[in-house]
């Protein structure tokens, strides 16, 4: 039986993606596991791939304990799904008509504008500057929208989906309009479809950097109403911190010295990871997709 170097090239490549699949997913078992493991058996045995004396002490302490200050976490959620949803929709209602119109040959100003949104992509104004014109001149602190509103649009994204666009023939465009299609329908009709693949990796970049986005909390948000989930458990890791020193001199949380501060601690990366690691199950599809090419109609 003869072996050609293209099956013995599929197989090295198979190996290494079953390698790469089981360092990427090995870690995450890992934390899963730790976060239900008791803290003894995680002090005593270290991590496992499976829970040790299984116990959902972490949860219950991170959900309504002491070390949480009530269940604040539902709330929270939703504060970030809004952050995240919101986020995601302005920016795709933004960034996609600024591609399409930076990606047509016949837009008259739109060497203008490159220009006009490049300079402020190389020249940033800095954090003191974007501080006060955030919190004073627009009036956002300790507002849902300071969340929302400052990300709403990226240029870095509408120059990336541009150059997708301006791969599309012009036939497609030509054939549009001799079916009587204004701009408006040959951006929905033609060129998203087209560009499919891409507007879902860009939503899902927006997805995971808002999701994940902690700094503007701590900038602007000193009610605790409006918090997002990843502001919300880096509070409860400092308050970790500061009762285990309390605990160590003696203090007043003392009667704490079960609290479960390792497991507390994979708990958190569980609830902060796990949805993200759901919507990127459904995005991947969209990563390995190419732009469909179909026939021009004449």
């Amino acid at each position: 039986m003869k072996i050609n170097d293209k099956e013995v090239m599929h197989a090295f490549a198979s190996i290494c993606l079953i390698l790469l699949a089981i360092i990427c997913i090995v870690p995450f078992l890992m934390v899963i596991s730790a976060s239900l493991s008791s803290e003894d058996a995680l002090l005593f045995n270290g991590y496992n791939l499976y829970p040790q004396d299984f116990t959902l002490k972490a949860y219950e302490e991170l959900i309504g304990g002491m070390v949480s200050g009530g269940s604040v976490i539902p709330r929270a959620y939703m504060v970030t799904i809004w952050n995240t949803v919101g986020s995601t929709l302005l920016m795709l209602c933004t960034v996609t008509p600024a591609g399409y119109a930076l990606s047509r040959k016949n837009y008259r100003w739109k060497k203008l504008v490159t220009y006009y949104w490049l300079i402020p992509m190389l020249i940033g104004a800095g954090g003191v500057a974007n501080y006060i014109h955030i919190s004073r001149t627009l009036g956002l602190r300790n507002s849902i929208w300071v969340l929302l509103l400052p990300g709403g649009f990226s240029a870095w994204q509408a120059f990336m989906l541009r150059n997708f666009m301006a791969k599309i023939d012009d036939g497609f465009i030509e054939a549009a309009k001799i079916d009587g299609a204004s701009e408006f329908k040959i951006l929905t009709k033609v060129f998203l479809p087209l560009t499919k693949p891409y507007v879902a990796v860009i939503a899902m970049r927006t997805m995971l950097s808002n999701w994940n986005e902690w700094a503007p909390c701590m900038l602007y948000m000193s009610d605790d109403r409006y918090i997002t989930i990843q502001r919300y458990l880096q509070k409860i890791l400092a308050n970790i911190s500061m009762m285990k020193m309390a605990l160590m001199e003696g203090g007043e949380f003392a009667t704490m010295e079960n609290l479960p501060s390792e497991s507390l601690r994979m708990a958190i990366c569980v609830i902060a990871a796990a949805p993200m690691v759901c919507l990127f199950m459904y995005f991947q599809k969209y990563f390995v997709k190419g732009i469909a090419v179909g026939g021009i109609k004449g």
